[in-house]
């Protein structure tokens, strides 16, 4: 399930759409493959740090599930 949200949306005068959202960090590994696939490689998109959240708790399991002290990744 991704957890990103669309929070505005503007036209610009070149006839493209402004998108403005928010989605936590590990949410936007693949977005910019993603973003290129769905734009036919015209998209682009820039990122800033808004807040930080608590993680949900179903994320917060898989955390836990998937560390393994000791082990470089």
């Amino acid at each position: 399930a991704r957890r990103g949200q669309v929070t505005g949306q503007a036209a610009a005068r070149t006839g493209m759409a402004i998108l403005t959202g928010r989605a936590p960090l590990g949410e936007l590994l693949t977005f910019q493959s993603r973003l290129k696939s769905l734009t036919a490689g015209q998209g682009s998109y820039t990122l800033s740090l808004s807040h930080y959240d608590p993680v949900p708790p179903n994320v917060q399991r898989q955390l836990v599930d998937n560390y393994h002290p000791g082990i470089e990744e």
